[in-house]
């Protein structure tokens, strides 16, 4: 999340996919203050100094990486698998001087192809322990011995899994993602029926996790933290919050006829139980003068995909990359079918 909001003053067009979770989770205001460190081969870095760095930005430190959010040091040898990478990497410093980046295998320790030049680092962790949060976190511990050794390590300014669940309690103030948001961004609402019957059933349910524990203190056991500035938003202060900015929904359903623009798109059908063949389907499409892009997951069913086209006499082609634009897909699938990498699951 951090990595997509730190893309947004990008000079290119960015995109931010959320679930309906996601949207209406609180987020931690002040994100922005933590910017990501960012290393180069070439230049100078002292060693101790960018240990201790890591420390501050929630990496733990371990005698050998294995996880995303761990570093390791041996010698001039510095080991991190950052939060947002596929791989880890291994930086190899020549005295103060970043010489080398090599991307590894943290399940053999052994060196890929991949040398990277530049590496960009975001915090491990969307709580910062910064000395207000781990003197809150010291506070807490008599209050609520059920959590001391969770409490005691953020006091000790140790990052402990599932801390993220005791924000509201050692936060100022929790926000809304759309409080990252740039202030000519376009906010697109999909399904607004679904999407509000989601949000419904995120409250209700997080309401009876909390009605629980209120119920198990009247019976003896110990009074929860108050969590409730940290529950979900609902779906209308998320609107609201978007303020001026411009909002579109898209729904299969008329809501406003003056306010409505038809798209005329069409759900590709799922066909299982249909006696046409998704081939037949694709070869009538292009006959009538049709773009089709076809995506796959992984590069072996894309190739295997091209096969099967090819052994109908469907013309395709296989895309190493993934268009950016639709005037690309146009002057790419013309008269033929498509073929992408992409984790599309409809069309």
């Amino acid at each position: 999340r951090l990595n997509q909001l730190q893309k947004q003053p990008a000079k290119h067009p960015v995109f931010v996919i959320a679930s309906v979770r996601a949207a209406l989770q609180p987020v931690f205001l002040g994100l922005a203050d933590y910017p990501p460190l960012h290393l180069v081969t070439g230049n100078d870095y002292l060693l101790p100094e960018l240990s201790l760095k890591l420390v501050e930005i929630a990496y733990q430190r371990v005698d050998m990486v294995t996880k995303r959010g761990e570093f390791a040091v041996r010698g001039g040898i510095l080991d991190i698998f950052p939060t947002t990478a596929a791989h880890a990497v291994r930086l190899e410093f020549f005295g103060d001087e970043l010489e080398e980046m090599r991307e590894f295998s943290v399940a053999d320790q052994r060196s890929l192809e991949t040398k990277p030049t530049e590496l960009t680092l975001y915090p491990a962790r969307e709580i910062i322990i910064t000395p207000d949060v781990a003197s809150r976190a010291r506070q807490m511990q008599h209050e609520f011995p059920n959590l001391t050794t969770m409490l005691a390590k953020i006091a000790e300014g140790i990052p402990v899994d599932g801390m993220e669940s005791l924000a509201p309690a050692l936060v100022d103030k929790l926000g809304q993602i759309t409080d990252y948001l740039a202030d000519d961004a376009y906010v697109a609402l999909l399904s607004p029926e679904k999407s509000m019957a989601r949000a419904a059933n995120l409250i209700e349910t997080n309401e009876e996790f909390l009605h629980a524990a209120w119920d198990a203190a009247i019976e003896g056991a110990k009074a929860p933290i108050d969590l409730s500035s940290g529950g979900f938003r609902t779906l209308h202060d998320f609107t609201v919050n978007i303020g001026k900015r411009s909002l579109v929904s898209i729904s299969q359903f008329l809501v406003d006829e003056d306010k409505q623009l038809n798209l005329h798109l069409l759900e590709v059908p799922n066909f299982k139980g249909l006696a046409v063949e998704p081939t037949d389907y694709i070869f009538d499409q292009l006959s009538q003068g049709m773009q089709v892009v076809v995506a796959a997951p992984a590069h072996g069913t894309a190739l295997r995909i091209t096969e099967i086209l090819t052994a109908n006499q469907i013309a395709n082609e296989l895309a190493l990359e993934v268009p950016e634009s639709i005037t690309e897909v146009a002057n790419q699938a013309s008269n033929k079918v498509l073929v992408i990498q992409a984790p599309i699951r409809k069309g």
